[in-house]
């Protein structure tokens, strides 16, 4: 295959971390992904994925995601801590939030407006990532 220093760079990498992950279902690390996002700026993208061994509809994706995450290396899915809902008493049976990205959040059963509140504020801050 002929490929330049960069990609192979790259390719090296990410085999190690094949080699040395823990588990078959562990996430790419952030790092990789935003390096193979960053050789499509460079390389055709189905050079890419098929040099590192990807699927094709995963370069996609990671562009998605890394937009999102701008130049920190947390990943999209972050914790948000709730309130306990035993304190706080259900005052809404059912909640649907529908984002402009497609995102669907649904929520069964009574949550107080405390719950959406955090909820809220916790979209707000993804959202302005």
């Amino acid at each position: 295959m002929n490929t330049t220093p960069l990609l192979e760079q790259t390719k090296a990498q990410f085999d190690h971390w094949r080699d040395n992950k823990e588990t078959l279902g562990t996430l790419t690390p952030v790092e990789l992904r935003r390096q193979a996002v960053e050789l499509t700026h460079q390389y055709s993208a189905s050079k890419v994925v098929t040099t590192l061994g990807l699927i094709g509809s995963v370069i996609k994706r990671w562009r998605a995601e890394l937009k999102h995450t701008q130049t920190t290396s947390e990943p999209i899915d972050t914790f948000v801590t709730l309130p306990n809902t035993q304190q706080a008493s259900a005052a809404i049976a059912e909640a649907r939030i529908v984002l402009n990205d497609g995102t669907n959040i649904q929520l069964n059963g009574g949550a107080s407006a405390q719950l959406l509140s955090v909820l809220a504020q916790a979209l707000t801050v993804s959202a302005s990532l």
